[in-house]
């Protein structure tokens, strides 16, 4: 049995319909590149942040039930030693759950600041394909 199972994992491997999810990481610099992702991919984006100036990434999403989205952006520090006021990185990971195509936008605000454009905005149109 033990030989039957390993030879049908073989057969699938080698046939593509055991295909492993893949990852694809974006950062500010490529905003608006048209991405690409299959279901059950990871899209982590990373953003560069002060959170100490007020300024948080906030995201939106075009078209909702394609992606996954585990709640808000995790912060890590640029440098080993972290202090008051030093640059982060938020890292946000979205899964690909369902085919079409959508757009996210983050935008860099204050979020107390009504009626107030955003410092910053990254953009990108996704297809996600089964």
């Amino acid at each position: 049995m033990k030989h039957f199972l390993r030879g049908v994992m073989m057969i699938l491997a080698f046939s593509g319909w055991a295909v492993a999810a893949a990852q694809l990481d974006v950062t500010d610099k490529e905003t608006g590149k048209d991405l690409v992702l299959g279901k059950g991919d990871a899209l982590v984006v990373r953003l560069p942040a002060n959170p100490s100036t007020g300024y948080s990434w906030y995201l939106a999403i075009s078209k909702l039930g394609l992606l996954e989205v585990p709640g808000e952006g995790i912060c890590e520090p640029i440098k080993s030693e972290h202090m008051v006021g030093m640059p982060q990185t938020v890292v946000w990971t979205l899964k690909a759950v369902k085919s079409g195509s959508l757009r996210i936008t983050f935008s860099y605000i204050r979020p107390w600041e009504k009626g107030v454009a955003p410092l910053r905005m990254v953009s990108w149109p996704i297809t996600v394909r089964s």
